[in-house]
């Protein structure tokens, strides 16, 4: 490697979040490292150092070429991931060679900026941008923020907690260990608000204040850490949606003449739907087996519909050959991803079936975790933990800049073959997937990989003769070869 700086680099940005031995370091899951402009490369270096943190470089089709949208790919503008533990950097600049003549002039600049606040303010810095040919001012005047992590001390929750200076002073407050650094942080417990760091700095939240935050179109009433909201004396119904409580005198005025047929039409109704998805199978299932019935929850229709605000285009964080996935957010403020599948035909239910028997019965970081069904529609709905960074396939294929930087996929494929081999070897019983692919596996905002789809995937008890066991060849044509158990001869 040659000298570094290159004669052709000039800096852009030195910083230090804190002092090289403090406690602030830059959040890797809130910030990214950003540079806009026409034909420029932009290194992020650690100070008074050769060593390369991370790069990219940013092009220019056209004038208009930086995105006003929030995206970020290469045209105009260029991003990756901040690293972890990160307390100092530089930023250098270089140009390309291929930049336009008309690009000559314009106010690259390279930054670290907060992910969301980059996504609201874009069409303000492309505007910016814009109006900095000749002139960097416009962009040199701008305040852009970012976000710090900080941990106390380099104790986990479990050795701290006893001692005398323990950080979580308020009463309710609890003990987050941090993933990313040693040490740990607190926070107000569920329901309470305020500075865990202090003696009684955590104070109740009155949720009846907060109708946007805490829906009730009934009777609110604040609790220590929770509240209750209930229906008007003499009605019943759902209180935290909109006319959702009903008079019985109402209901009986509405209904009397039809009560007896209508009772029997919903009940013909649900066992047909219930029939048809399996639900009464999946009933018995999670009821006879008390490692599911431990950690399934049934959901219900009208909690998962609110929750997707009736299933809306816009919560729809992607599609397959078999069905929607949607971004659903339940009422304890859970993000939750609800899949439901679109085609109605028996080996589909009966992969959705098999999806639940198999994965409440592992736990692992790295396998996505499933917490609940719905068995009230015709259309089976199986709810996941929401992982919020996509598909490896769509950072692998995305078009423009690389969004995966090629320090990653050597940890997803090892995570990824760990959670493989645990499935194979480790779980209570035997998993073999079947079809491991990059789409089926899925990034956290901290490029941890979750497999995910155990629709095709088949168990046998440890302990089980593989004899009779299906060893058909299943999967995606063209991905991981299948797996398949193997009793080898005598």
């Amino acid at each position: 490697m040659g000298p570094f700086p290159p004669a052709d680099m000039v800096p852009m940005w030195q910083a230090t979040p804190g002092p090289a031995n403090g406690p602030y370091t830059l959040s890797v899951a809130e910030n990214q490292f950003t540079a806009i402009g026409c034909g420029v490369l932009a290194n992020f270096v650690f100070p008074d150092s050769e060593e390369l943190i991370r790069i990219c470089a940013s092009v220019c089709v056209t004038r208009k070429s930086v995105p006003s949208d929030g995206s970020c790919s290469g045209v105009g503008c260029c991003r990756t991931t901040v690293p972890i533990g990160l307390r100092s950097f530089d930023i250098w600049l270089r140009s390309l060679n291929q930049t336009p003549s008309w690009a000559v002039g314009f106010a690259n600049k390279a930054f670290v900026v907060e992910r969301e606040w980059f996504r609201r303010n874009s069409r303000m810095l492309e505007q910016k941008f814009s109006s900095g040919v000749d002139d960097p001012s416009p962009m040199d005047s701008l305040a852009i923020p970012a976000v710090l992590d900080w941990t106390l001390g380099n104790s986990s929750c479990g050795e701290a907690k006893n001692r005398a200076d323990f950080g979580c002073r308020s009463a309710k407050s609890a003990c987050v260990d941090s993933t990313e650094y040693s040490g740990y942080r607190c926070n107000c417990s569920d329901g309470f608000r305020g500075n865990p760091y202090v003696r009684n700095g955590c104070q109740d939240v009155d949720e009846c204040e907060q109708p946007e935050t805490y829906p009730c179109y009934g009777i609110c009433q604040n609790e220590i850490g929770s509240y209750q909201c209930s229906c008007p004396p003499g009605t019943n119904g759902d209180p935290t949606i909109e006319k959702g409580c009903f008079s019985g005198q109402e209901l009986y005025t509405a209904s009397a003449s039809v009560t007896g047929f209508s009772i029997g039409l919903l009940a013909l109704l649900a066992r047909t739907a219930r029939k048809r998805n399996r639900g009464l199978l999946l009933q018995q299932l999670i009821s006879s087996n008390k490692d599911i019935a431990d950690r399934m929850r049934i959901f219900g229709l009208k909690e998962l519909e609110k929750a997707t605000n009736d299933f809306d285009e816009t919560r729809i964080l992607g599609r397959g050959g078999h069905g929607t996935v949607y971004k659903g957010i339940l009422s304890d403020q859970r993000v939750v991803a609800i899949k439901r599948s679109k085609i109605i035909v028996q080996r589909e239910i009966d992969q959705f079936i098999n999806e639940v028997a198999i994965l409440p019965q592992i736990n692992h970081r790295n396998v996505v975790q499933l917490f609940g069904c719905c068995l009230e529609t015709e259309v089976p709905l199986l709810v996941y933990e929401f992982i919020s960074n996509g598909t490896l396939s769509n950072h692998l294929h995305v078009q423009g800049a690389r969004s995966l930087s090629w320090d990653y996929p050597l940890r997803i494929a090892a995570e990824t073959a760990r959670a493989l081999a645990y499935l194979h070897s480790a779980a209570s019983i035997s998993v073999f997937h079947r079809d491991v692919k990059s789409a089926n596996i899925l990034l956290d905002d901290n490029f941890t990989a979750k497999v995910s789809d155990f629709g095709a995937s088949r168990s046998v008890p440890l302990d089980l003769d593989l004899a009779g066991v299906p060893t058909a060849i299943h999967g995606t044509y063209g991905y991981l070869t299948s797996v398949l158990p193997y009793e080898p001869a005598n």
